[in-house]
């Protein structure tokens, strides 16, 4: 409900739950005009106050169907008044009035704005704007233009490259160890390796110089107790038969970094990249331990949960394209079709093309929302020039 007076407006927002139900206030709203406004007629005011309306109640208004009370009853005949003001035809924008799409046709109207040449692949927002400024309206645009960007390929494969709010939840720490050799350097005194340990709960380092990287090296250098998970890399010396039967008497699970993912086993390779080792204190375990559930909880709290499933398709982010021409290619190849799920985040693909199959981690894919092809048929030429009206009208 909306009127003015020679100096003011005021608005009432209300609802009703149907015809000839009573009506419910929700807000009030009112303004004083200034020194020019107060100057209009009262046509120009009793306008004035549906627009102070819509503009104020408009985050309530948007997508619903509005009915508005006025007492003044020529603003009825304003649409079909050839001698308007001016001021009154920027007040009331042509565009309110849109031309509502059938089902049939929205895939074609959504094509159009996103993905034509002209469409520029942008977000869910801009590609509403588009529609909406093409003069065209349905009532569930919004919903239809989010699923329609969220299944574009192009845009899912061009769109924000890895970050760390798409890691996998960390795993339990606790009676966890992992290993892995440096080298070869320059022999000194017989020595060109040296085999490295890092506790993942208190962090302690233990590393010794060996004269070869084989399997009974491995065996031989645990010094403190047994652990319940051994993390390394997939070398000769830490995948062979003796070393499964070893982990195996003493119920220790092996871990395996998937390739190109160093982060599996990171405490490992964090400590090669120093230079030297400072010494290390040793802290209370129990300490310990409720310390690294804390920073557990906090890394899963700003991750996404990411749940995959056998048979669904996803993208896989390519981190080795690093070449020049290969600078505006994108880095989400695929989709590929998880065939198995493995547990601490390791997951197989299978190549549609090939066939193939391979495991990568969990922190490299990404669900690949599939949608309705594109074809030339489905295509409409909507024109955008406003028709001409007939003679007598405005």
């Amino acid at each position: 409900m909306c009127d003015a007076s020679n100096s003011t407006l005021e608005v009432v927002l209300g609802q009703r739950a149907g015809v000839g139900q009573p009506v419910h206030v929700i807000a009030y709203a009112s303004r004083t005009m200034d020194s020019a406004q107060q100057n209009y007629t009262t046509t120009e005011k009793e306008l004035l106050a549906i627009v102070f309306s819509l503009d104020k109640f408009r985050s309530y208004l948007l997508g619903s169907k509005i009915i508005v009370f006025s007492d003044h009853v020529a603003l009825r005949y304003f649409l079909k008044k050839p001698d308007a003001k001016p001021r009154l035809i920027r007040l009331c924008n042509d565009k309110v009035i849109r031309r509502c799409i059938p089902k049939t046709k929205i895939n074609s109207v959504l094509q159009f704005c996103h993905s034509a040449l002209g469409g520029g692949h942008y977000g869910s927002t801009r590609t509403s704007r588009k529609v909406l400024d093409c003069g065209l309206y349905w009532p569930t645009i919004f919903r239809d233009v989010h699923y329609f960007v969220s299944t574009c390929e192009r845009c899912q494969k061009a769109r924000m490259a890895m970050n760390r709010r798409y890691e996998m939840p960390q795993q339990p720490i606790l009676f966890c160890e992992g290993i892995d050799f440096m080298g070869p350097f320059p022999v000194s005194n017989g020595y060109s390796y040296i085999l490295l340990a890092v506790d993942y709960v208190s962090r302690w380092v233990e590393a010794i110089a060996t004269r070869t990287n084989d399997a009974k090296v491995v065996v031989d250098f645990l010094k403190f107790g047994v652990p319940k998970a051994l993390i390394s890399d997939q070398g000769s010396h830490f995948c062979n038969r003796a070393m499964a039967s070893l982990l195996q008497k003493y119920g220790v699970a092996h871990r395996i970094a998937t390739t190109y993912h160093p982060q599996t086993n990171g405490q490992a390779e964090r400590k090669f990249q120093l230079q030297e080792f400072d010494e290390l204190r040793l802290e209370a375990y129990e300490n310990s331990r409720i310390y690294k559930q804390k920073v557990k909880k906090f890394h899963d709290q700003k991750t996404l949960r990411k749940d995959f499933s056998i048979g669904q398709k996803v993208l896989l982010f390519n981190s080795r394209l690093k070449l020049i021409a290969g600078k505006l290619h994108s880095r989400w190849d695929g989709p590929f079709v998880i065939t198995n799920i493995f547990p601490h985040g390791a997951v197989q693909l299978r190549d549609e093309h090939t066939n193939n199959t391979f495991q990568v981690n969990g922190h490299q894919i990404k669900p690949f929302h599939e949608g309705p092809t594109p074809t030339i048929d489905d295509m409409e030429i909507i024109s955008l020039v406003e028709a001409t009206p007939p003679d007598g009208t405005a």
